[in-house]
């Protein structure tokens, strides 16, 4: 799950430098999405589309992928390219967070509410429903807990009166009971990489930054990179070392 803020940005950013520690399956929609805000034809998109993977996508495939752009240009008819300065999160909802008790809780319970209100932004018409994977919520969250212990956590939270569950049957959608946008503002979300961090900082904890990519990270000792850039900066080390000793054995 990456919940994009501005989409246009994203998609600049792609366009100019390639697609990094993105998937080329977010990559396609986001740019579909673009190219159409661009005023592009369908037609036009499609090929942008295969432009793009042919210069970014090693031993890109048209074939294996006209299915993936087929539908994102089909899919993207009729969406807006999100253009969100910021997730406004307010003092009451702060409040209600902070007398939760257990850090891990209370964790979760900041991330459902980026998460909803970010889905709100997005679709007016949302009303403070969350319905990503649990899966994603718990790893935007930063927090390690097995399916049963999510469960029971959902549960916790359910119980103390702050979220529903759908009525419907195999509906695994969470709705939000402590949403309060009347209260000021005191805090602006403006990257959902890593929401639990985030919560984390506004704790007072020690939070860094990965120097490539910015995305927030618990300070360690030495390390300045996430792990996803990690391996990129490990792979490209390697690769230059070896080059280079093929040449100093030449």
């Amino acid at each position: 799950m990456n919940l994009i803020l501005d989409e246009k940005k994203y998609a600049e950013e792609v366009i100019n430098g390639g697609l990094g520690n993105h998937t080329a399956k977010e990559a396609l929609y986001i740019l579909a999405k673009y190219y159409r805000f661009c005023g592009q034809s369908n037609k036009k998109i499609t090929e942008s589309l295969n432009n793009f993977m042919v210069k970014n996508y090693k031993n890109y495939n048209p074939v294996e992928w006209s299915m993936t752009i087929d539908y994102d240009v089909k899919n993207t008819k009729t969406k807006k390219l999100n253009q969100i300065e910021y997730i406004p999160v307010t003092k009451n909802e702060l409040k209600t967070i902070k007398e939760i008790k257990g850090d891990d809780l209370q964790t979760l319970a900041f991330t459902l509410l980026c998460i909803a209100k970010f889905n709100n932004l997005v679709y007016p018409e949302n009303h403070d429903w969350v319905y990503q994977n649990k899966g994603e919520i718990f790893k935007v969250a930063h927090l390690k807990q097995t399916e049963v212990n999510q469960d029971l956590m959902f549960n916790d939270l359910k119980t103390i009166g702050l979220i529903k569950l759908s009525k419907k049957i195999n509906n695994t959608n969470l709705g939000l009971l402590y949403i309060d946008d009347d209260s000021e503002v005191v805090l602006k979300i403006t990257d959902t990489r890593a929401l639990g961090y985030e919560y984390l900082k506004y704790k007072g904890e020690k939070i860094t930054c990965c120097q490539d990519c910015g995305v927030l990270m618990r300070v360690k000792t030495d390390l300045k990179r996430c792990t996803e850039c990690n391996k990129v900066y490990r792979r490209e080390y390697f690769r230059l070392r070896k080059q280079l000793e093929k040449i100093e054995n030449s």
